[in-house]
């Protein structure tokens, strides 16, 4: 995972205004109601923004507004006096306003950089005048990096981008370009440059021009896949002229497309470029074709198949099933693979459904018996797709003859092939159980998966124990090393009472 970059040490803003106990606080400000306020975790302290709702000037508020006087930075620094602070100023003259708009200006930054501050300056932003806005614009550009790597920082910025005019917001977001990169990566960053191609429009394709070379180790960050997603979808929701764009930001995707569907968060990327309402959406889908067996077993690649059959087309869909259905009960029993049979199903018409169940119906009785297939055949019970399945066959003990579990039903190395069988494709429809295959594996009994799991606990106590037995040979190497500093002291000490006293002698 990416590590954001930590944000400067900001300047020592005093927490509790001295004398707010003494303002006058009018009743109206006394009585608004805590169901009014959003509160917001960040660090550890609770935020609270007002919502933003225009009032009309009333004398009372703007003699309120007044009475903070010289203690305004304090007071919007203060948890209850920035509520105060923000609802007054949703009810003032815009001439008051710029009152304390001049107030606030000498410690804007370091507002805007605040736990509560920052809600006060938003404040500023939205009601400020083409004047204010103006200085607001100048005092962000020169603070633009500081303040969009900032946790409260980069809520202000977002703000300036979207009630800036278009060309002022172009202007800020053109202030980014050569820190695209690093922004992507960065936790609070991220949401700058999804901002920019919210508001800036075309304007912000010079992030795509940032990243091309770099979009498949952008989609493996934490939050760099949340940046790439927005960008796939606002060139998709664009101008014809922007499908070039899309183009190689696919391309980028399909070059890396099976280690990206596999990835923790590469394989958001995948689904949202299956999801762009164009054509391109669907190549990773026909690229995928001959591997979902596989990819409907992962972690991960498990949601890019859902997706897949969500967003094809009626002809894609029978292909993929096609795929899919001769493999059915191994997909169904496995701890990832159930959700896609249970999501497909329920995704698919009268005559697919009847096809899932026909498929799973021969080995309904193991699959009950199994933690992860019951909950496919619970499934199709309750739809009526299943019934009158018999109870899996008792083995006796002394008949049964116990057979290794093939691995090949559980692991899958990084090359996408089962660890003890050779990387071999499937390809749709054509492809049938054989005695050599992977997918003609008998499906282990319940006995079985309860010998393997009791295997792996004996392995786990047998890792304890090893761990324990390295403490204590820590523990008794930390002893002798303190036993021979004790003595080396004592050897010193009794070497200096010596010399001691020969010299009183």
């Amino acid at each position: 995972m990416p590590v954001s970059a930590r944000p400067r040490a900001l300047p020592q803003m005093p927490q509790r205004p001295m004398g707010l106990d003494e303002m006058s606080l009018s009743s109206s400000t006394n009585s608004l109601s805590s169901s009014h306020y959003r509160r917001e975790e960040s660090n550890g302290s609770s935020a609270v923004a007002i919502p933003q709702i225009a009032l009309e000037p009333s004398e009372s508020s703007a003699a309120e507004l007044r009475s903070f006087s010289g203690r305004l930075v304090e007071a919007s620094t203060d948890r209850e006096g920035s509520k105060i602070v923000q609802t007054l100023l949703d009810s003032v003259t815009p001439e008051d306003r710029h009152i304390a708009f001049e107030e606030l200006l000498p410690q804007a930054i370091p507002l805007m950089q605040h736990v509560f501050g920052n809600y006060v300056m938003q404040r500023l932003l939205h009601y400020g005048t083409i004047e204010e806005q103006a200085i607001l614009h100048s005092l962000i550009s020169n603070n633009i990096l500081e303040l969009s790597h900032n946790t409260f920082g980069c809520r202000v910025v977002q703000k300036a981008l979207e009630v800036f005019p278009k060309m002022d917001g172009i202007a800020l977001g053109n202030l980014l370009q050569t820190h695209v990169k690093n922004l992507a990566a960065d936790q609070h960053g991220n949401h700058v440059l999804q901002r920019c191609l919210e508001t800036c429009g075309d304007a912000a394709l010079f992030i795509a021009t940032e990243l091309q070379g770099h979009i498949s180790a952008t989609s493996c960050q934490k939050y760099g896949c949340r940046v790439v997603q927005r960008l796939v979808s606002s060139v998709a929701e664009g101008s014809n002229v922007n499908l070039s764009i899309l183009g190689r930001v696919v391309d980028e995707v399909v070059s890396n497309l099976h280690s990206l569907s596999r990835d923790q968060f590469g394989n958001y990327v995948v689904q949202a470029v299956m999801r762009c309402q164009q054509s391109l959406g669907l190549k990773p889908v026909y690229l995928l074709r001959g591997s979902f067996a596989i990819l409907s077993r992962h972690k991960h690649a498990s949601n890019v198949v859902e997706t897949a059959f969500s967003v094809a087309n009626p002809s894609l869909r029978n292909a993929l099933l096609q795929e899919l259905l001769p493999h059915a009960s191994q997909v169904a029993g496995d701890q990832f693979g159930n959700f896609v049979i249970q999501r497909i199903y329920d995704q698919c018409d009268a005559q697919q459904q009847s096809m899932v169940a026909d498929s799973l119906k021969a080995n309904a009785h193991i699959l009950r018996n199994h933690v992860y297939g019951r909950s496919v055949i619970s499934a199709l019970q309750r739809n009526g797709a299943l019934t009158n399945i018999a109870e899996a066959p008792v083995q006796s003990a002394r008949n049964h003859v116990k057979k290794p579990i093939p691995q090949s039903l559980y692991a899958v190395s990084e090359t996408g092939s089962f660890s003890s069988q050779p990387a071999t494709p499937i390809t749709p429809a054509t492809t049938t159980s054989s005695a050599g295959d992977w997918m003609s594996l008998p499906q282990p009994t319940f006995q079985q998966a309860l010998q393997e799991q009791q295997q792996q606990q004996q392995q786990m106590q047998m890792m304890q124990q090893q761990q324990q037995q390295q403490q204590q040979q820590q523990q008794q190497q930390q002893q002798e090393q303190a036993q021979y500093y004790q003595s080396s002291v004592d050897d010193d000490d009794a070497s200096a009472l010596y010399e001691a006293s020969c010299y009183a002698y």
